[in-house]
């Protein structure tokens, strides 16, 4: 729960955006007050605004369209990797897994969730031993599951130490 200065309420943690350089990870207004103050802005400055936005555009043409055609060169190649890691998954669960374990798997993906609705941060479901691993793949089971903060899954980068 967090109180809201502007409206004086006190919300659940969701009613606020999320705003790293801040302490708790999160803005000083709910969002209702938020977008109220923004579209207050807004209006009072739609000149200002609207020139500010012409002037990047012009000064970063450039920019703007190679950045374009690096999105577009690269969908097919996000999409080939997005389709590996999961035919990877698929090839990685064995056909001995009950439809417990299969619950078991759902349920700590829905646990991460919470975890991360609740919290504010971002959590995620880490195989311990990597299903595309080096020297050692996994199985995408129960047992090879953990759920550990992102920034800490990130770091870890497909590694897993062999003795």
């Amino acid at each position: 729960m967090k109180f809201c200065p502007k409206c004086t309420r006190t919300l659940d943690l969701s009613g606020f955006y999320k705003n790293k350089s801040r302490i708790d990870g999160l803005q000083g207004y709910c969002k209702e007050c938020k977008k109220k103050r923004d579209r207050q802005y807004d209006a009072e400055h739609r000149e200002k605004v609207n020139d500010y936005a012409k002037e990047l555009r012009s000064k970063n043409k450039n920019y703007l369209l190679h950045l374009k055609k690096y999105r577009e060169k690269s969908k097919s190649i996000r999409a080939k990797i997005q389709m590996k890691r999961k035919t990877s998954k698929l090839q990685r669960i064995p056909k001995w897994l009950s439809e417990f374990d299969l619950l078991k798997i759902k349920c700590y993906y829905q646990v991460a969730a919470m975890y991360s609705k609740e919290s504010g941060f971002d959590w995620h479901v880490d195989h311990v031993i990597p299903l595309q691993g080096k020297n050692v793949s996994g199985l995408h089971v129960p047992s090879n599951l953990q759920i550990i903060p992102a920034i800490q899954n990130m770091r870890k980068n497909n590694h897993y130490e062999v003795a």
